[in-house]
C-alpha cells in the first residue's frame, strides 16, 4: 500500500504539472523524428472499423473505446493478448490461466474469453467447440497495426458470444511497394520469441495485387509459478472435499513425490502463427493458423492431476480463412464474404490424474456396491490409469452479405444477412490411447447427444445518424439456430442503441444500450458427467441441456479533450446476465438409480450483475524536459451473483438458489498506472504499475461449502496485490531499436484467475515471479 500511495501522488504531481504547462503547439521546425515517433500522441490510432463495421472516428461513437496502435505494442514488448489488455480499465489477467483456455482475462465481470468477441481483422476466430477463446502468443500481436477494444454487448452486429464486448486485431497494411517487419525478443526462462511481417503491392493502376505474409514462434521453458509449496502445492490441503481421496497417495500408481510434496516439473509454453493475405482488385483471400501448447495441469491442484509429467500438455490448432468480394452498385456498396473456421484438438494432448474430484465421487458409489474393491480397481483401470487423452474437432462455414448505403447526406445504413453451419466432435476425455481417427468411438464414455452440428441464420441492420452535435446509432440482429443435442431452438433479437452529444469541440456525452445472448458450448455439456449406481464401465455425459445466456448493458459517459496533450474518458455502467452457467453438483431425478452430475447447470434465476465506474485519463508532456505521459486507467465497481448452492435432492428453488454480494476472480477497485519519460534523447522508459484489490475465487463449490459453515464473504477474498513491470528502449535509428524488459519487478507472489471454476483447481492459481526479456525491433520504411 505503500507503493501505491507512492503512485497516486506521483499521479496527483502530474496533473498539477500538466496545469502549469505551457499548452501552445511546438514549431515543427525544431521537430525531429525522435518526435515524430511518440508512443502516446493522442492524435495516432483515431480510427477504429469493429464498433460499427465501417472506420470511423473514436470521436463519432457513442461507445467506450481504446485504441493500442503499433507504436505502443512495439514499445511495450507486447506478444500477447493479455499483454495488451493488462494496462486497460476494467480488465483483469491471468497469464498463466488453463490449459484448455491458455491465458486469461476478465471483462466487464465476465470471463473474457468466453464472453468477449474476439476478432482478427473483422472477422471471428472463436470455434464453437471451445468454450473460451484459447490464448497465448499465437494471435498476430506483432503485427498489428492496431488493436480495437470496445466495452460492452455487440450482438447487433456479430452474434452470439459479444456480451461483454469486441477486440478487434488489425494486422498492418501499407500503400509502399515493399514494408517489413521483424523483432526478436529472448529472456529468462527460455524464452524466444520471432515475430515477423512482410508485404508490398505488384502492379499499376487498377492492376495491383498487394501482399501479406506473417508469422510468429514464441516458447519459453517454464512459467516460474512454484512457489508457497508447503500450502499451495500440498495434496494434504486439498481434502475438504471427499477427504478419503488424500488417503494412500503413495501407492496411487500416477502420483510422484511424498504426500505432501508432489513432484513438479517445468511448465512450457510454446504458440505458432501463420497468416498470408492476397488482394486483387475486388477479392481479397486471407487465411491464418495458430496453434498452441501448455502443460495440461496449469492451475489444477496436485491431489486432481500430476504435474510430474513432462510429456503432457494440451495443444490445439486454429484454421481461419475467407475469400471476399467487393462492389458497387447504384451507390450501394456490397461485400459477399464466405469462409471457414477449423478447429482441432492435438490428438497427442493428455493428463496424467491422480485423485480429482470426480474420482471421488465414483469411489463413493464403488463403497456401496456388491463388490467394493473390483469396483474400485474397474474405475482406475478404465478412467484414470496412467496418462489419459482428449480429443476435439469442429468445423465451420460461414456466407455472409453486407450492404452500405446512404439515404441522406448525412447517414449512413448497414445491412447484412449470415449463415452458417458447423459439425464436430465435443470434448472428450479419459480415453486410454490418443484418438487419430475421425470416426472413432469414445472408450468408457456414453454421450447423452449424437448430433453436434448446427445451423444458424442472421439478419442484422444499422443506422448512423452523424450531425454537427449529435451522432445516434440505431441497430439489431434477428438470430435463429436450429434445434440440436445441445440446445432447443434459440430465436433471439438484440437490439443496439446509442446516442452522442457534443457539448463542444472538446467535451461529448453519451449513452448506450445494448443486449447480447450467449450460446453455451457444447464443451459443457461433454464436460458434465453423470455417475449411476451399480454402473461403472462408462460416465454419462451431456445429460442436463442449458439455456442460451442473455446480457443486458447500460452505459453512460463523457469524452472530455480540452488540449492535444490531456484526454479522458469517464463512464459509468450497470449490466445483468441471466441463466449464468454455474459449475454445480445436481442429482438428476429424470434417471431412476441413485446418480450424482457433476458440471454445468443454469435456469431463469441464476444471474450476475455488475455496477461500476469507469476511467481512463492521458496526460502528454507534463515534463517537456523529459518528456514525461501518464496514463492512468481505474474501475471501480460492485456486483453480486445468484447460483446453486449443492443439494442432491434438488428441492424447492427457494432451498438451492445462493449467492454472493460479488463478482468472483473481479475486484472492486482496479488502478493501472503508466510512465512514460525520455531521459535521453534517444532512450525512453516506461513504468507499469498495476494494484488489484482483494477479490474471490472462481472455484464456487468451495465457496458455497463456506458460506454453508457459516464463514462470511470477506473472509474468502484472495489478498490484493501491487505489480510494477519496467521497460526501456534505445533508438538507434528510425528502422531500428533495442528493447529490455523486467515483468513483475518486486517479484511478488500473488493469485490469478482461476484455471475454472470447479473443484479441482488451486487454492490460488500463482502468476509468474521476476523474468527479464530483451529484443530488438526493425521496421523497414
Amino acid at each position: 500500500m505503500i507503493r501505491f500511495s507512492l503512485i497516486g501522488f506521483l499521479m496527483l504531481f502530474a496533473i498539477v504539472s500538466q496545469g502549469q504547462t505551457d499548452t501552445l503547439p511546438i514549431d515543427l521546425a525544431k521537430l525531429g523524428w525522435q518526435d515524430l515517433r511518440s508512443t502516446n500522441s493522442l492524435e495516432l490510432n483515431r480510427q477504429v472499423s469493429s464498433a460499427s463495421r465501417s472506420l470511423k472516428n473514436i470521436a463519432e461513437l457513442p461507445f467506450s473505446i481504446i485504441v493500442i496502435g503499433a507504436e505502443e505494442i512495439r514499445q511495450n514488448g507486447y506478444i500477447t493478448l493479455t499483454d495488451v489488455l493488462k494496462m486497460l480499465p476494467g480488465f483483469r489477467i491471468s497469464p498463466s490461466g488453463s490449459a484448455i483456455e491458455g491465458e486469461l482475462f476478465m471483462m466487464r465481470g465476465l470471463p473474457g474469453n468466453s464472453y468477449a468477441k474476439i476478432l482478427l481483422n473483422g472477422i471471428p476466430i472463436k470455434p464453437y467447440m471451445v468454450n473460451g477463446m484459447p490464448l497465448g502468443a499465437q494471435l498476430p500481436i506483432q503485427q498489428a497495426e492496431r488493436i480495437e477494444i470496445i466495452y460492452g454487448p455487440a450482438a447487433a452486429l456479430y452474434g452470439a458470444d459479444a456480451s461483454s464486448g469486441i477486440i478487434n486485431i488489425v494486422v498492418k497494411e501499407s500503400e509502399r511497394p515493399v514494408f517489413a517487419d521483424a523483432s526478436l525478443h529472448v529472456g529468462s526462462q527460455e524464452y524466444f520469441s520471432l515475430n515477423a511481417l512482410f508485404g508490398g503491392k505488384l502492379g499499376q493502376g487498377d492492376d495491383v495485387l498487394r501482399f501479406k505474409v506473417y508469422g510468429s514462434n514464441t516458447r519459453f521453458a517454464d512459467r516460474r509459478v512454484v512457489y508457497d509449496e508447503e500450502t499451495l502445492y500440498n495434496p494434504l490441503e486439498y481434502n475438504n472435499i471427499l477427504p478419503a481421496r488424500a488417503q494412500n497417495l503413495t501407492d496411487n500408481r500416477n502420483y510422484r513425490g511424498n504426500p505432501n510434496r508432489p513432484v513438479i516439473n517445468e511448465l512450457p509454453h510454446l504458440s505458432r502463427s501463420f497468416g498470408a493475405d492476397l488482394q486483387y482488385r475486388f477479392l481479397q483471400l486471407s487465411y491464418v493458423n495458430l496453434q498452441r501448447q501448455d502443460h495440461s495441469s496449469i492451475g489444477l491442484s496436485p491431489l486432481s492431476a500430476s504435474y510430474a509429467i513432462p510429456l503432457n500438455f494440451t495443444g490445439e490448432t486454429i484454421e481461419e480463412g475467407h475469400l471476399t468480394a467487393k462492389s458497387s452498385v447504384k451507390n450501394i456498396d456490397l461485400q459477399t464474404t464466405a469462409g471457414f473456421l477449423r478447429y482441432e484438438l492435438d490428438s497427442r494432448s493428455s493428463i496424467t490424474y491422480v485423485a480429482p474430484v470426480l474420482q471421488g465421487i465414483m469411489e463413493n458409489f464403488a463403497q456401496e456396491s456388491t463388490d467394493p474393491e473390483s469396483a474400485s480397481q474397474q474405475i482406475f483401470s478404465n478412467f484414470y490409469d496412467r496418462s489419459r487423452f482428449m480429443k476435439s474437432r469442429s468445423r465451420e462455414f460461414y456466407l455472409e452479405q453486407t450492404a452500405n448505403f446512404n439515404l441522406l447526406p448525412s447517414d449512413e445504413w448497414t445491412v447484412g444477412l449470415k449463415y452458417q453451419l458447423g459439425d464436430g466432435d465435443p470434448f472428450i476425455d479419459f480415453q486410454p490411447v490418443p484418438v487419430q481417427r475421425e470416426d472413432f468411438e469414445p472408450a468408457n464414455l456414453e454421450a447423452s447427444f449424437s448430433d453436434p452440428s448446427y445451423q444458424e441464420f442472421s439478419a442484422f441492420f444499422q443506422w448512423f445518424l452523424s450531425l454537427k452535435r449529435w451522432s445516434i446509432l440505431v441497430g439489431g440482429q434477428y438470430f435463429n439456430r436450429g434445434t440440436s443435442d445441445f440446445n432447443e431452438r434459440i430465436t433471439s433479437f438484440s437490439p443496439r442503441l446509442a446516442i452522442l452529444f457534443k457539448a463542444s469541440d472538446k467535451l461529448s456525452l453519451r449513452a448506450s444500450y445494448g443486449k447480447a445472448f450467449k450460446i453455451p458450448s457444447p464443451f459443457l455439456s461433454a464436460s458434465s458427467y453423470t455417475i449411476r449406481e451399480e454402473t461403472f464401465d462408462n460416465i454419462l455425459t451431456g445429460i442436463i441441456p442449458l439455456g442460451s445466456e442473455q446480457t443486458y448493458s447500460f452505459e453512460l459517459g463523457l469524452r472530455w479533450k480540452p488540449s492535444i496533450n490531456l484526454e479522458w474518458d469517464v463512464s459509468s455502467f450497470y449490466s445483468r446476465t441471466s441463466e449464468y452457467v454455474i459449475y454445480n453438483f445436481v442429482s438428476n431425478p429424470r434417471i431412476e438409480t441413485r446418480n450424482l452430475t457433476i458440471g454445468y447447470f443454469n435456469n431463469e434465476d441464476t444471474e450476475t450483475k455488475l455496477w461500476g465506474l469507469q476511467s481512463f485519463l492521458r496526460i502528454n508532456n507534463i515534463i517537456p524536459k523529459f518528456k514525461l505521459d501518464a496514463q492512468l486507467g481505474m474501475q471501480i465497481s460492485t456486483g453480486e451473483e445468484s447460483f446453486f448452492s449443492f443439494n442432491p435432492q434438488m428441492g424447492s428453488r427457494e432451498d438451492f438458489i445462493s449467492g454472493i454480494q460479488s463478482i468472483r476472480a473481479y475486484p472492486n477497485l482496479m488502478t493501472q498506472l503508466r510512465l512514460q519519460f525520455k531521459p535521453l534523447e534517444r532512450v525512453s522508459i516506461i513504468l507499469d504499475n498495476v494494484f488489484m484489490s482483494r477479490n474471490m475465487s472462481r472455484n464456487i463449490l468451495e465457496i458455497g461449502r463456506s458460506l454453508n459453515m457459516g464463514v462470511e464473504e470477506r473472509e474468502l477474498k484472495q489478498n490484493e496485490y501491487y505489480l510494477l513491470d519496467v521497460s526501456a528502449n534505445l533508438l538507434l535509428s528510425p528502422n531500428l531499436e533495442l528493447y529490455g524488459k523486467i515483468l513483475n519487478f518486486f517479484n511478488t507472489k500473488y493469485a490469478g484467475i482461476d484455471a475454472n471454476d470447479g473443484p479441482d483447481v488451486l487454492l490460488y492459481n500463482p502468476q509468474s515471479l521476476s523474468t527479464f526479456r530483451f529484443g530488438i525491433n526493425y521496421h523497414l520504411k
